[in-house]
């Protein structure tokens, strides 16, 4: 059995991007840091996250300030719970007074 040599071709592509692939990189990498870019006049939120896995039995707080779009992104893509194993994370969004 004779080695070809590496399936993934490691060089720099000789041929540059087409407007195609130039437009979709730049909407994936919009896309991706848009929730993170600072909305005029979003007010920053007491953010309280909690966290319990199956192996702990008492849940770990954390509490922050952060503006509130990132806070609602957050608090969107953490939500987790196991009903079989009682693990979840909650992210909770509060206006400070």
């Amino acid at each position: 059995m004779v080695a070809e040599g590496p399936l993934i071709h490691t060089g720099l592509a000789r041929e540059p991007l087409s407007w195609r692939e130039r437009l979709l990189a730049t909407m994936i990498v919009a896309s991706l840091a848009l929730p993170f870019i600072p909305v005029p006049g979003d007010g920053m939120a007491h953010m309280k996250a909690v966290r319990r896995d199956e192996t702990t039995t008492q849940p770990v707080k954390v509490a922050t300030q952060a503006p509130r779009s990132v806070c609602e992104v957050l608090a969107f893509s953490l939500a987790y719970e196991n009903p079989e194993t009682g693990a979840y994370t909650r992210v909770a969004c509060k206006q400070p007074q």
